[in-house]
């Protein structure tokens, strides 16, 4: 599977880390003036322009003509945790939603850094083969740590999609007890645009196995390949969607 970003004024082109500009997982940026915050370099233009590309490994993330403004919205999945994409994350709109803490799951977007914000960076492709399921638990017991001191988490990816959806189902799971059907559903209704790649599908239903000793989800055959049944209806309207975006674009 290839994830490519799609917009008016660029050709095609693979997302490339921003070299100098990330940071390890367990890096907490501590406060630091106002005239030094760095904000993502990415323009608004390309998120709302993202298109994934339906690969050998079978269906990624739906992305629909319809849900495109909700890559510039932060979603409350609950009272401590919210996810977006990584326009979305701005001084401003972290202030105003109390956003305490933030989780970056990208590969080439700096760390926002603002006074009394806490940043981690988890540098971690968006592919089948990434082992996102090694952070579950360090990524879920820090949002309930921040949730207990009375702080809110946000957590982003590069399109708030696929990394990020992932980390909050996983939460959902451990500290909820969510089935993780259950969980999908819920992060689902309000940010209707997630679907974890099929790779983090896998580690998410072997984590609800060993997290809750049974599983909600199984992968099942479909015309483009497996899917989690939990969004198999969607499988054939996405893969159209995808099939004739890349024909507009001559790809």
């Amino acid at each position: 599977m290839k994830f490519y970003v799609l917009c008016a004024t660029c050709p095609l082109r693979r997302m490339k880390p921003i070299p100098g500009k990330t940071k390890m997982a367990d890096e907490l940026t501590g406060p630091i003036s106002q005239s030094s915050a760095v904000k993502p370099t990415l323009p608004i233009g390309v998120i709302t322009s993202y298109v994934i590309v339906v690969g050998a490994q079978g269906l990624g993330a739906s992305v629909r003509a319809m849900d495109l403004v909700m890559f510039t919205q932060v979603a409350e999945i609950t009272g401590c945790l919210y996810l977006s994409s990584a326009a979305a994350v701005r001084g401003e709109k972290i202030r105003s939603l109390g956003i305490t803490n933030i989780i970056n799951l990208t590969l080439e977007i700096p760390n926002l850094q603002l006074p009394n914000l806490e940043s981690v960076q988890i540098q971690v492709d968006d592919s089948p083969t990434a082992r996102l399921g090694i952070y579950f638990d360090r990524c879920a017991d820090k949002i309930h740590d921040v949730d207990l001191r009375g702080g809110r988490t946000l957590v982003h990816c590069v399109a708030g999609v696929s990394r990020s959806a992932s980390i909050c189902l996983a939460y959902l799971m451990k500290y909820h007890r969510m089935p993780l059907a259950q969980a999908y559903r819920h992060v689902k209704r309000r940010r209707s645009v997630i679907q974890p790649n099929l790779g983090f599908w896998r580690q998410l239903i072997d984590y609800e196995r060993r997290i809750l000793g049974r599983t909600s989800v199984r992968m099942v055959q479909s015309s483009i390949g497996w899917v989690p049944d939990v969004y198999y209806q969607d499988a054939k309207p996405a893969a159209s969607w995808y099939t004739s975006s890349a024909s507009r674009y001559g790809y």
